[in-house]
C-alpha cells in the first residue's frame, strides 16, 4: 500500500506533473512565444498581394530586394486572388536575433476550394521597422498536417528501432521511479525521484524524414519526450537515464 501523501509531498507531486504537461505541449509554448506583430504583418503582406495592392509590399522590401510588378501580378494569380481561402494556417514560426536585428521565418498554408498554397515569408525588424527579405510560394496537393501525420506507412527499420528504444526507455524510467518510491530511504528520496525522472542529453528523430540528431545540453522529463510542431511534424526524443542507472547501482546502500 502506498504511503499517505502529506501536503508537501502532494505539492511536489503536482509540480512534477505540471512540468510533465508543460514539457509535452511545446506547441502551446510556441503560441505563447509567437511574434504576434510580425505574424499579423506577414498575413497582411500576403493579403495585399492577393488584393493586388502592391504599394505596401514594394515599399516594405529590404535593401537589395527587388520584385517587379509583373512578378507580383503573377504571384497574385497563383495565390487565387479574388477567392476567399477556406482556411489559413501558420506552419512555420522561427525567430533569430543578431546584431540588433530580428529575423522572422513565417510560413502559411492557404487552403482554397481546389488548391493548396504554401507561402514562406522572411521578415527582418530593426529599429522598429519591418522589412520583407524574402518571399517564396509553392503549390502542394496535401495539407502538411496530413503529410506529417504520425503513422507507420513507408517507415524504415530505423524508425521502428528508435520507437522501440523510446518505449523501453520510458518504461525503464517509470519502473525505476516506482521502485524508488517504494524503497525505504531517508529524506533524499524526493531528490532521487527528481534525478530519476530526468534524461540527460537528447537523441531525437524527425518522424517524417527519419533524420536523427542530438543535443548534449538538453534535459528530458521521464527520460523521453515527444512533441508536434506547427506544420504537424512529430519529433521523438530520448535522454540518457543517468539518474535511473545510478539508483540501481546504489539502491542497496540507500536502503541501508
Amino acid at each position: 500500500m502506498l504511503p499517505i501523501l502529506t501536503r508537501p509531498r502532494m505539492l511536489a507531486l503536482c509540480a512534477v506533473l505540471g512540468l510533465a504537461l508543460a514539457g509535452c505541449d511545446r506547441q502551446q509554448v510556441a503560441h505563447w512565444l509567437a511574434p504576434t506583430d510580425e505574424d499579423a504583418a506577414g498575413r497582411q503582406y500576403v493579403e495585399d498581394i492577393r488584393d493586388r495592392n502592391f504599394t505596401p509590399v514594394q515599399t516594405s522590401l529590404a535593401p537589395g530586394v527587388a520584385v517587379p510588378e509583373e512578378a507580383l501580378m503573377s504571384l497574385a494569380t497563383f495565390l487565387n486572388a479574388g477567392e476567399a481561402p477556406r482556411s489559413v494556417t501558420i506552419v512555420t514560426r522561427n525567430v533569430e536575433r543578431a546584431d540588433g536585428t530580428a529575423h522572422y521565418d513565417l510560413g502559411y498554408q492557404y487552403q482554397f476550394a481546389k488548391d493548396l498554397r504554401l507561402i514562406e515569408l522572411n521578415l527582418t525588424k530593426s529599429g522598429g521597422v519591418t522589412k520583407i527579405a524574402g518571399l517564396h510560394t509553392y503549390a502542394i496537393t496535401v495539407p502538411l498536417q496530413e503529410i506529417n501525420a504520425f503513422n507507420f506507412r513507408f517507415k524504415s527499420r530505423q524508425h521502428f528501432i528508435f520507437l522501440g528504444v523510446w518505449v523501453l526507455m520510458a518504461l525503464f524510467n517509470l519502473v525505476t521511479a516506482y521502485a524508488c518510491w517504494r524503497t525505504m530511504m531517508g529524506r533524499t528520496k524526493w531528490l532521487w525521484l527528481l534525478i530519476i525522472l530526468l534524461g540527460f542529453g537528447e537523441l531525437a528523430i524527425n518522424w517524417t524524414t527519419g533524420t536523427i540528431y542530438y543535443d548534449l545540453m538538453a534535459l528530458e522529463l521521464f527520460g523521453v519526450g515527444i512533441y508536434r510542431d506547427l506544420s504537424g511534424v512529430w519529433t521523438l526524443q530520448i535522454g540518457v537515464p543517468l539518474g535511473a542507472i545510478l539508483f540501481w547501482m546504489f539502491r542497496s546502500k540507500l536502503k541501508a
